[in-house]
């Protein structure tokens, strides 16, 4: 996932808690003056998953994007499904990206540098007409 998202920082979901590792956690870390976890040889810090537009406000508002990657299966169902170890790699994805013109969510919009402005969001669609749902 790092590598498609090699110039976002990456909040990768591990339980109830959203975890950032290496270089993302310096800059993470100096944003949003987060506690450091772990240990030397794998720098990480992190917030629980309640605070994710909090702490993804902060770090767009410091001129960063950011890419949220969720576990898109269960440990249990991957375990009994597949007939894997308990110690088995969970399946996870890129399932949201925040930036400077894509905030949309409550918690983020009340975060940036000057809420009372007006917020646009535009799409574009360039192709058949009759092959787009809606």
């Amino acid at each position: 996932v790092k590598a498609k998202h090699f110039d976002e920082i990456t909040l990768f979901k591990v339980g109830k808690f959203y975890e950032i590792f290496y270089y993302d956690a310096v800059f993470a870390q100096a944003a949003c003056n987060l506690r450091w976890m772990g240990n030397n040889k794998k720098p990480h810090v992190g917030f629980p998953e309640v605070s994710l537009y909090e702490y993804s406000s902060i770090l767009v508002n410091a001129g960063y994007r950011t890419v949220v990657v969720e576990q898109v299966e269960r440990v249990g169902e991957m375990n009994k499904g597949q007939g894997r170890k308990s110690d088995a790699v969970v399946k996870r994805e890129a399932c949201q990206a925040h930036s400077a013109g894509t905030l949309t969510h409550e918690v983020m919009l009340k975060k940036s540098p000057s809420p009372a402005q007006p917020n646009y969001l535009m799409a574009l669609w360039f192709g058949d007409a009759s092959a787009h749902p809606g």
